[in-house]
């Protein structure tokens, strides 16, 4: 009987309806594509691929700065919640349980953790004893919920003028100089690309992965990269050759001989072994 009511109540949640509707939604927009349901065939590999090449597809380690912050995080949420006087909904639960699985399975989802949480997180927190009387006092006369909208109405303005600024169409006339162009010289291949377009060198490059996107955005379709950072497109025996060549192992030569490799581009730091040989 009891089992049949908590069912009913389930299906009568405008809450948790809303949350299946929306997730309908957006799984079917995701099939808007040249290859239909084969592109989640695609996200199922390339979720293992990534993983095995990238360290933020990673399981989150509690030994970097991101894993204190992640452990750190969850504690804090456990207080909020335990002390919290709000019961937590369905689709709260299904939220915060989702993205605390994918912050465990990879680094890169601890972000999407702290963003889906913190909304939650802020609901529970208000509704504390000590915190609702706080807030209840200040509501009779000190502070109203009224008196924080122009804040709110300023810190919307920055946001969207820092977005518009930053757009790539506009950024080149940004009123601050410094701000035209975010591209470091130190840590991309500007002097590189520079002697290459001066020169006009031909033929098939091998290069920095970390340096691909870089180098696409200056030369393609003229020259086009081995690889780029996207190394989940990267076939499993072309990441393997340009490992081989990255690491200078002993079959680096035949490799770039392989591919017919006209000039390679590397960094002095990821390929010393190479660059030597």
């Amino acid at each position: 009987y009891y089992r049949e009511r908590n069912i009913k109540g389930l299906t009568k949640d405008s809450h948790l309806k809303r949350l299946l509707f929306l997730l309908i939604i957006l799984s079917s927009v995701t099939l808007i594509n040249p290859y239909g349901i084969d592109v989640w065939k695609d996200m199922w590999a390339n979720s293992s691929i990534s993983q095995a090449r990238s360290t933020e597809w990673q399981p989150t380690a509690m030994n970097s700065l991101v894993g204190y912050f992640f452990v750190a995080s969850i504690v804090i949420s456990s207080i909020v919640l335990k002390y919290s006087r709000r019961r937590v909904t369905i689709p709260e639960a299904i939220l915060l349980l989702t993205f605390l699985f994918a912050g465990f399975k990879a680094m890169r989802m601890v972000l999407w953790w702290g963003i889906v949480s913190a909304p939650i997180l802020a609901v529970h927190f208000c509704s504390i004893k000590s915190v609702e009387k706080r807030i209840s006092r200040q509501e009779k006369g000190l502070i109203s919920e009224r008196e924080c909208l122009p804040l709110n109405i300023l810190f919307l303005v920055v946001m969207l003028i820092a977005f518009v600024s930053f757009l790539p169409w506009l950024r080149p006339y940004h009123p601050v100089k410094e701000m035209r162009s975010l591209i470091d010289p130190q840590t991309e291949p500007v002097g590189i690309v520079n002697y290459i377009e001066r020169e006009r060198l031909k033929g098939n490059m091998y290069n920095d992965i970390n340096w691909g996107s870089y180098i696409i955005w200056r030369l393609w379709p003229q020259n086009k990269v081995f690889a780029d950072n996207r190394i989940h497109l990267v076939p499993e025996k072309i990441w393997k050759d340009y490992m081989d060549v990255h690491h200078g192992l002993a079959n680096w030569a035949n490799i770039l001989d392989k591919y017919k490799i006209s000039f390679v581009v590397l960094g002095k730091e990821d390929n010393k072994r190479t660059i030597e040989f």
